[in-house]
């Protein structure tokens, strides 16, 4: 069995969709809920940008690399700001919660969050919090619309030409006067 166990139950694991631009919003607001309660953040970039803007006294933001230097490191609760390359970093970091773990996911890295549930074993259950979602992306068309609309295209195109065609016979008719039938005049030779 991995080093890196998860101790806390699945109820208490959760990923918090957010676009990147709002997780140091999305990130406070997660600190405030928590008032009093050891909390660590982990951050692969940016770990200082971030720690300036915390002033909570029992939050500290680490760096990756806490994992390898700190063995004892634990905490009530750890927010993860993004996810690692990695899935057994991500792990690494979730194994430090007594209590809780959070994700701050961006959609950009949505796919790379196979690899943790793959080697957790289980699903992350996903939550949005008011003012924090995705933004809404017109929805992606499928094989089988785009395949409705060229038929629709195509058959507005034949009738158009139909259409065309079938007035374009008729004005013809109109306009040509109706031909009387030629006489011919057979001459008799004379013999």
């Amino acid at each position: 069995m991995s080093q890196y166990t998860l101790s806390i139950k699945a109820n208490n694991h959760r990923i918090y969709q957010c676009p990147f631009s709002k997780k140091e919003a999305l990130l406070q607001e997660l600190i405030k809920e928590y008032p009093a309660t050891n909390i660590i953040v982990f951050a692969g970039e940016h770990t200082e940008s971030i720690a300036k803007k915390i002033t909570d006294p029992y939050v500290k933001v680490l760096e990756d690399r806490a994992l390898v230097d700190e063995k004892e490191l634990s905490t009530e609760i750890v927010i993860s700001y993004s996810l690692p390359q990695k899935a057994i970093v991500y792990t690494a970091r979730a194994s430090k919660a007594t209590h809780k773990a959070f994700l701050l996911l961006d959609e950009s890295e949505q796919k790379e969050l196979h690899a943790v549930e793959m080697l957790l074993g289980r699903a992350i259950k996903q939550d949005t919090k008011a003012g924090y979602e995705y933004e809404v992306k017109e929805k992606p068309v499928t094989k089988q619309e785009r395949q409705e609309k060229r038929t629709a295209f195509a058959n507005k195109a034949k009738a158009s030409k139909n259409e065309k065609y079938s007035k374009g016979k008729n004005s013809k008719r109109e306009k040509a006067p109706k031909k009387e039938p030629r006489k011919i005049q057979i001459k008799a030779k004379k013999s």
